[in-house]
């Protein structure tokens, strides 16, 4: 008779490890101009979890050179920053322009953590002067 395969151990789950929530955060400037803010909020064991945010922009007609460092990101108490893309569309519809994902390490202690994103555009669209545009909120951690 043929020998019976040995099956392949399963690994085991490591507990509390997985994505634990996700959502989106967006500025109202009141133009078709707009900052999103889409995350991710991932337990790595060990009490600790990683928060993951990809901002992109929305907006209609639009052309900005790139601005290096241009997005400044609190998560908690810790900070970090995002270059703004050359954002260039001509055409008559919406796009949305991604700017890029940062991560960040946080306590799962912390229960509520503070989400606040401030894009330094410092210009007019829709000729209404935006020196910054905000988005954020809080994540809560369970």
């Amino acid at each position: 008779p043929a020998p019976t395969p040995t099956p392949e151990p399963t690994p085991s789950p490591v507990p509390g490890a997985g994505t634990i929530g996700s959502g989106s955060f967006i500025s109202d400037t009141g133009t078709g101009l707009n900052l999103r803010c889409d995350w991710t909020a991932e337990s790595l064991g060990d009490g600790q979890a990683l928060i993951t945010l990809t901002l992109s922009a929305d907006s209609y007609q639009i052309d900005l050179q790139a601005m290096p460092g241009g997005v400044l990101l609190r998560v908690g108490s810790q900070t970090g920053t995002l270059d703004q893309p050359e954002l260039h569309n001509d055409q008559p519809g919406k796009i949305n322009t991604v700017f890029g994902s940062k991560s960040f390490t946080v306590s799962m202690s912390e229960g509520r953590v503070p989400v606040a994103v401030e894009w330094q555009y410092r210009g007019s669209y829709s000729e209404v002067y935006l020196p910054t545009i905000v988005c954020g909120g809080d994540i809560y951690l369970s």
